[in-house]
């Protein structure tokens, strides 16, 4: 099981992280674009954030789990969080991470198992 004071102190980063950028985000007017959301780790829009607007978004829990070759593997992430900042009116760059993640295997014919947990990677990208 995940310790709860990690995924506390996960949580307390990530509510400051977005309370300062809330804190430092202009309101902006009814007529603006609409949200081009993310879902991270969920799925990929085809629309960009528009040209100097920064998007902020919060996957708040995941698991994903798979039951293959006599392996049972679970995936447990918290956290994920995408920044996006869009340059032009077709192109915006964005960062990626996900404070904790925890990965579970269990092999079910020997009953071997593995566990591992930590941050996940930090990616950037332009699109």
């Amino acid at each position: 099981m995940p310790k709860i004071a990690g995924l506390a102190g996960a949580a307390a980063i990530i509510l400051s992280s977005f309370a300062a950028f809330a804190a430092a985000t202009p309101a902006f007017a009814a007529d603006d674009d609409p949200i081009c959301a993310n879902r991270p780790g969920k799925g990929t829009p085809t629309c960009v954030v528009g040209a100097g607007r920064v998007q902020a978004e919060l996957g708040i829990y995941d698991l994903v789990s798979d039951h293959n070759f006599g392996v049972n593997t679970h995936v447990y992430s918290a956290g994920d969080i995408t920044a996006r900042l869009g340059i032009a009116s077709t192109t915006e760059v964005w960062a990626h991470i996900t404070p904790y993640t925890l990965v579970r295997q269990r092999d079910r014919a020997t009953g071997a198992q593995y566990r591992a947990s930590g941050v996940g990677d930090l990616t950037f990208g332009v699109r």
